[in-house]
This record gives structure tokens, C-alpha cells and sequence, in this order.
């Protein structure tokens, strides 16, 4: 019987076949338990990338150097108090803001400068007293010391031919390390300001810090006090012509004084008081005139008319009158009678335009007492208003002469003992506990970060491999 011949199956394809197996086997997969499985595989390199991290972490720890901040603190003067309304808002306004400049300016680039200046001749007079104790220690080795100066010249003359930085490059560099070191901040919307410094050297940490707050004192010391001087120059310089205005006001309201006696402003309302009653007294005499004048005019005028003896004496007023017309109108023979009543009516008469008279004398009298009055009164106020204009010269310059004489003695006192507004509250002692944390404390993060790399780098490489 014929065999079936046996079907020969190629290398690559069963090779192909085993591949498609595992895709499809790792397909049915989860992507979490992949990825476990990936992880399990490679256990030992993420432990060692783990323990990589650590190490290098702990390294760069041991490696940065350790850092000490000292800090001073700053107190600013409190604003004068207003007595103003708003005094209260306005001083905290004014405190803020002028702590802001205050930190600004301490900040700036002129104090770094300034602060630089001054550390430099610190070190300067340090080296110079460590330079002057060793001496005696030095003479011999200078005497050895040729060669050294030699290379010393010959190094000087290679940099000024082919110089290794520019000349601003060190002074650059120094201001940046000082900018980056320091720390100014308000304590809490209070008066008090905090300077802190930062370096590797305690000692210079304590001494920068320090030497910030001094400079930045004294400056402001120095500009208030060349200040004080100038205002006190202006001052003692316009003094002798505020003087001169005062002594020469002075001599005008004395000789004014003399040339028209001397006013008293009692006198002046006695005599206006008199006049008002002058006046009252006038209206009223005049009104008694005007009366009188027509009593005498409504007699005449009853003479005239031929009006009864009864009607003139009620017109005169007079009662004995009266009588004589009751006597006539029982007997009107009697001649004696007659006469008696042209007698008593002529008296009246007279009687009437004497009262008259004696009112408009009165009145005379009165009238010239007023016009002297008015005339006293005119000249007392033109008296008074010439001192009035006078005086308040005196006495605006007389206050303003003071008062520059205050400033002079205030600017004195001032120059003699110069305040900036600021003061020092604590001054800078050499820090004994580090700013920068411990190297230990690195070593989590670094073993976490390295572990995540690791599995990052497996992850994408096993990606690659099922490609």
C-alpha cells in the first residue's frame, strides 16, 4: 500500500506561530497585570536603580554645602499723630508707605554696592592687622621670596595682555552672590523690618547681615543730617532779613502810636454808644417840637377864626382859662373879665411858642454834641483801623521770626544728635543651626524619582520588545 508522505513544516513559520501564540496570550492580559509581571521580571534592575537614586541623592546632599542664615531686625520710627479726623488712617498710611521705601532702598543697587564697599574694607583692615602680627614671621621668607615676585609680575603682565574677565566682572559677580543671599520682609504689618543673609560661614552670614543694616543706618543718618545742615544754612541765612521786616514794622507801629495818640477800642464804644443816644434823644425832642409847633399853630389859627373862649382853652390847655370862659358866659359885660381872658390867652400863647423855642434849642444842643461825637468816632476809627492794619504785621512777623528761631534750635539739636527714622532692634549673632535640610532627607525622593525612571525605562523597552 502507498505511504501519505509526512508535510514538512518550515523553521520561521513555526517560529511565527509561537510568536502569534504569546501575543495573543499576553493580548488576553490586563494592562495592570502586565505590568506587574514586567515589573516582577525586572526586580533586581528597579532595586538597583532604587538604591542608585539614594546613593546619588545622599551624594549631591553631602555634596551642597550647608547653609546658615543670621538675621537683624529694623525698627522704623512711628509717624507723628494728627489731630485731624482722619489722623489715625493717615499715619498708618503714611507708616506703611514709608516702610515700603524702606525696604525698596535696602534692596536697591547703590546700598548693595555701598554694603560691598564696606565689607571690602573690613577685610581690608583684617588683613592688614593679620598682616602687621606676622611680620616678624614674614622678614625671612620675603628675603626667599625672588622667584614668587617673578612669577607675581609675570602674571600681571599676562593679564593685562590677554585679561581673563572683564575688569566689572568681580564686582558683578559679588553684588549677584549678595542680591541672592539676602532677605528683607515686614513682620507682620508691623513696624519692624527683617534682614536676613545667607552664606556657607556662620561668622560671615552674622557679619553681612550686620553690616546691611549699619550701612544702610548710617547712610540714612548722613542724608538726614546734610539735610538738617542745608535747612539750618537756609534758615541762619533769612534770619536777619526776617528781622530787619520785623524791626522796621516795629518803628511803624510805635511812631504811628506817637504821631496819634494811643487808641483804646473802650473808648471807641463809649463814644459810639453816646452817639446812638444823642440820636434817640434828637428823634425825640424833635418829635415834642413837631407837637408843640402844631398846638401853636391850631391856636393862631383858632384867634384867626374868631373861635370861642372855650375852644382856645381846650387848644392851650389851660384850665384857668377855662374857667374865665365859664365866668364870661354867666356875665359878658364885665370888662375886667374880657381882659383877663385876652391876657391868660396871650400867655398861653407865649407859654407854647417858649416850650417851642426851648425844644428847638434842645435840639440844637443835641446835634452839636452828635456832630462832635461823629467826629471823635471818625477819627477813633481811622486810628483804629491804622493799628489794625499795623499790628498783624507785627505779629505775623513777630510768629515767623520765632518760629525760625525754633526750627534753628530743633536743627541744632537735630545735627548734633542725627537720626535716620530707622534703628536697629536686634543685631546678628553667628547662626549655630543650618537652613539647608539634611542629606538624609534627600534620600526618599531620589530613590522614589529613580524608581520611576526605572520602571518608565522597562516599561518602554518591554513596549519595544513585543513590537
Amino acid at each position: 500500500l502507498p505511504r501519505a508522505a509526512p508535510k514538512h513544516v518550515s523553521p520561521r513559520e513555526t517560529h511565527t506561530r509561537m510568536r502569534r501564540s504569546l501575543r495573543e496570550q499576553v493580548g488576553i492580559q490586563s494592562p495592570l497585570h502586565q505590568l506587574l509581571i514586567t515589573a516582577v521580571r525586572r526586580k533586581w534592575f528597579l532595586l538597583a536603580m532604587v538604591i542608585l537614586g539614594g546613593a546619588l541623592a545622599c551624594l549631591a546632599g553631602l555634596a551642597r554645602p550647608v547653609l546658615f542664615e543670621a538675621t537683624t531686625q529694623l525698627i522704623v520710627d512711628a509717624p507723628v499723630r494728627s489731630a485731624s479726623p482722619g489722623g489715625a488712617e493717615s499715619a498708618q498710611d503714611m507708616l506703611e508707605s514709608s516702610i515700603d521705601d524702606h525696604i525698596t532702598m535696602l534692596t536697591s543697587q547703590g546700598h548693595l554696592r555701598g554694603v560691598m564697599a564696606a565689607l571690602r574694607k573690613t577685610e581690608a583692615g583684617r588683613i592688614a592687622e593679620q598682616s602687621s602680627a606676622g611680620t616678624r614671621d614674614s622678614r625671612p621668607e620675603l628675603a626667599r621670596g625672588d622667584p614668587p615676585n617673578l612669577r607675581s609680575s609675570s602674571d600681571g603682565l599676562l593679564d593685562s595682555l590677554w585679561p581673563r574677565s572683564k575688569p566689572g566682572s568681580a564686582d558683578a559677580a559679588e553684588l549677584k552672590a549678595l542680591r541672592k543671599g539676602i532677605r528683607v520682609g515686614q513682620e507682620l504689618r508691623s513696624r519692624v523690618i527683617t534682614v536676613g543673609f545667607t552664606d556657607d560661614d556662620p561668622a560671615r552670614a552674622a557679619l553681612v547681615a550686620n553690616m546691611f543694616v549699619q550701612v544702610y543706618v548710617e547712610d540714612l543718618a548722613k542724608r538726614q543730617q546734610a539735610s538738617d545742615r542745608l535747612e539750618l544754612d537756609s534758615i541762619v541765612a533769612g534770619l536777619p532779613r526776617v528781622q530787619s521786616d520785623l524791626a522796621e514794622a516795629t518803628d511803624r507801629l510805635e511812631r504811628y502810636r506817637l504821631s496819634h495818640g494811643a487808641v483804646d477800642q473802650g473808648t471807641a464804644d463809649n463814644a459810639a454808644q453816646e452817639t446812638a443816644e444823642l440820636g434817640q434823644q434828637i428823634s425825640l425832642s424833635k418829635a415834642d417840637l413837631s407837637a408843640t409847633e402844631s398846638r401853636l399853630q391850631q391856636v393862631q389859627d383858632l384867634r384867626k377864626e374868631g373861635a370861642s373862649v372855650a375852644s382856645l382853652a381846650a387848644a392851650i390847655g389851660s384850665p384857668a382859662l377855662a374857667d374865665l370862659a365859664a365866668r364870661q358866659a354867666n356875665d359878658t359885660a364885665d370888662k375886667n373879665l374880657s381882659d383877663a381872658i385876652n391876657r391868660e390867652i396871650e400867655q398861653g400863647t407865649a407859654r407854647i411858642a417858649a416850650e417851642a423855642s426851648i425844644y428847638r434849642a434842645q435840639i440844637a444842643a443835641l446835634e452839636s454834641r452828635k456832630n462832635v461825637l461823629d467826629a471823635v468816632v471818625a477819627d477813633t476809627a481811622g486810628r483804629l483801623s491804622g493799628l489794625r492794619a499795623l499790628e498783624p504785621q507785627v505779629n505775623i512777623l513777630t510768629q515767623r521770626y520765632n518760629q525760625l528761631l525754633t526750627q534753628q534750635q530743633d536743627l541744632i539739636r537735630r545735627i548734633a544728635n542725627p537720626s535716620a527714622g530707622v534703628s536697629v532692634l536686634s543685631a546678628a549673632w553667628q547662626p549655630t543651626v543650618p537652613k539647608t535640610l539634611s542629606p538624609l532627607f534627600l534620600i526618599p525622593p531620589g530613590m522614589v524619582v529613580f524608581g520611576l525612571l526605572g520602571g518608565i525605562f522597562v516599561v518602554v523597552r518591554n513596549r519595544l520588545d513585543q513590537t
